[in-house]
């Protein structure tokens, strides 16, 4: 069942009211992290604030940033694509609130329109690194879901170096 385009990020009023809410307390923080690496020259996406920001218990991490004209550009189950409706589908199924979990990505920079992201092992290792410069804003975090083949390459390097 496709969810009514209205609903998604494809709508430019909600796209807008989640990028007038990038400084609510709980994304802010995650805000200035994203902009220290686009300040830097790594363009990433925001993060939805329509989900717990650093309050989030469950960290679900994806594989990259979909392609996508839609501009800004956030992580997010409300993005129109397939994958983002089955992940929507999926949480709303498992009973799993917003406020409780944060979307990201293994390699999360965006790419040139139309480019894709090879998910290769030195991609995924510059990920990892990122991924780690993230954590210590994580501090509610309990559980990461690695979702698809490339987040799940991850799982040796998140039991070594992030969790306890």
């Amino acid at each position: 069942m496709k969810r009514d385009i209205n609903f998604t990020l494809k709508n430019k009023e909600i796209t807008r009211q989640r990028y007038e809410s990038l400084y609510l307390p709980h994304i802010a923080p995650l805000t200035r992290w994203v902009q220290s690496y686009k300040k830097n020259g790594t363009d990433m996406p925001w993060f939805d604030p329509a989900d717990g920001g650093i309050n989030a218990r469950i960290l679900i991490l994806l594989q990259s940033p979909a392609k996508s004209e839609l501009s800004p550009r956030f992580v997010s189950q409300d993005n129109p694509g397939p994958s983002q409706q089955n992940l929507n589908r999926f949480l709303k199924q498992a009973k799993i609130k917003r406020q409780n979990i944060i979307i990201w990505n293994t390699i999360p920079w965006l790419m040139p329109t139309n480019t894709k992201i090879i998910p290769t092992r030195e991609n995924i290792n510059k990920g990892l690194n990122i991924i780690k410069s993230l954590m210590p804003l994580l501090k509610n975090l309990r559980v990461i879901l690695l979702a698809g083949s490339v987040a799940s390459k991850t799982r040796i390097f998140l039991k070594k170096n992030i969790l306890i």
